[in-house]
């Protein structure tokens, strides 16, 4: 319904807005995370150096090294302060405080509920738990891999398949399928 005035003209329609000035995003405006007592948290991890081979992989020979293998142990063993205190950050979030309103209680559902249960906040912390522990199990296989073929010629020996039921004795590879369900099952919403 058009309304018009005393005299029966119509009333035209007020101009439409200025259109915003377009301009690069800035990115010194995003706000720095810091930790619960205030200071930036700015995490930064290093990855070690991994050392070269001498062989060009070719001819399907696989040769394992003891020392090899301890630095690989060595190697993944850092993996796991970051994980941890990555874990630790997690289960420290406040719940979220999004109002008393419909949105924002399902928000707060959604990402940390009152006590870290939410779907997100939870979704992560199994994510990373299964993470570590397979990081852990992977380490410990390893190690005793090298400790039991700590000559090199018993492990050169070693086949294929015998490094792989080392590996799967060790459950290494129940736990890696569990870090894949329980990122897909996340990714899923369950």
């Amino acid at each position: 319904m058009t309304y018009g005035t005393l005299d029966g003209s119509t009333i035209p329609p007020p101009p439409p807005p200025p259109k915003p000035d377009a301009k690069p995003f800035d990115t010194s405006t995003i706000p720095v995370f810091t930790s619960a007592d205030g200071t930036p948290d700015n995490p930064s991890f290093t990855p070690p150096d991994v050392p070269g081979t001498k062989g060009d992989g070719k001819g399907g020979k696989t040769e394992v090294h003891t020392a090899t293998l301890k630095l690989f142990a060595d190697n993944i063993d850092k993996l796991k302060e970051p994980l941890n205190t990555a874990l630790t950050k997690l289960q420290d979030l406040k719940p979220v405080e999004a109002g008393d309103f419909n949105t924002g209680h399902v928000m707060k559902t959604m990402i940390t509920g009152s006590d870290g249960t939410g779907m997100l906040q939870a979704g992560f912390e199994t994510v990373l738990k299964k993470t570590i522990k397979t990081v852990t199990d992977v380490h410990e296989a390893v190690v005793k891999m090298a400790k039991d073929y700590d000559n090199v010629d018993d492990l050169n020996k070693m086949t294929g398949q015998q490094l792989n039921r080392a590996l799967d004795d060790s459950w290494v590879s129940t736990d890696i399928g569990a870090i894949g369900s329980a990122g897909s099952a996340f990714g899923s919403g369950k």
